[in-house]
């Protein structure tokens, strides 16, 4: 278990309150888990793709539950959700620098991780 996922799950508020607070709990693993990802290294990027993956899975479970249970329409809710008042100016560099992050890796952190070829080494054609 993460320590973050530890944090997530121990969040006491309730409908749009415990949708904010875990986003801003998951902002404060942003710059640590960006500064694994830019890592060359397989042994430090490898694990911070899946705990990156892990991360975001876990926030959209909890946004999802949450939006689902609020009476607002799902475009209000995001409003909502996205209301520069809630943040600080640091949670609001670390969320508007999210997309960029997202498009950076967003291929390598949620495509499905395919298994290389079996190539036999003769192939054969049927014509």
């Amino acid at each position: 278990m993460y320590d973050w996922e530890h944090r997530l799950n121990h969040v006491a508020s309730t409908g749009m309150a415990r949708a904010i607070k875990m986003i801003k709990l998951a902002l404060k693993e942003m710059p640590r888990l960006h500064t694994e990802l830019l890592s060359r290294r397989h042994e430090r990027h490898a694990p911070a793709r899946k705990e990156a993956r892990a991360l975001f899975k876990k926030l959209d479970e909890e946004i999802t539950k949450v939006r689902v249970a609020s009476d607002l329409p799902s475009t209000e809710f995001f409003i909502a959700l996205r209301n520069p008042a809630h943040y600080t100016p640091e949670e609001q560099d670390v969320l508007n620098s999210l997309p960029a992050l997202l498009k950076l890796y967003g291929i390598d952190l949620f495509a499905p991780q395919s298994k290389p070829l079996k190539r036999n080494k003769h192939i054969r054609f049927k014509v």
